[in-house]
């Protein structure tokens, strides 16, 4: 499978999306680090690593075509929460829409939904 950001895969703009996955770096190193491994482990594999992270708790879809990474699962002080869909044409291409660190109760999924209308 292959990962690619919003915009990038609608136009030549750089991603802000990348951008806050590397700040993450400096205040919470342990999440980063998770966040690459899930990255590398769907890289190499196909679908199936979909069925184990949700075993793990890690991933769920959700609903209108949108799914959700939970980094790390139900953790204290703070989980990363990474929204994305499928490409349209190539069904091995997940499209990272939105990303939030979530430390208050709700989470913010209405920029990954007005994404996605775009991309679709």
């Amino acid at each position: 499978m292959k990962i690619i950001f919003y915009p990038e895969e609608l136009s030549n703009k750089k991603s802000k999306i990348k951008e806050q996955i590397e700040s993450l770096k400096q205040d919470h190193l342990k999440i980063y680090k998770q966040i690459q491994k899930i990255f590398d482990l769907i890289d190499k594999n196909d679908f199936k690593v979909l069925k184990d992270l949700r075993e793990r708790s890690i991933y769920k879809p959700l609903r209108e075509g949108m799914h959700e990474f939970e980094i790390p699962p139900h953790g204290k002080g703070g989980v990363v929460r990474i929204y994305f869909t499928f490409h349209k044409e190539k069904k091995d291409t997940i499209v990272i829409l939105d990303m939030e660190l979530k430390k208050k109760n709700k989470a913010d999924i209405e920029t990954a939904k007005e994404r996605k209308k775009e991309y679709d």
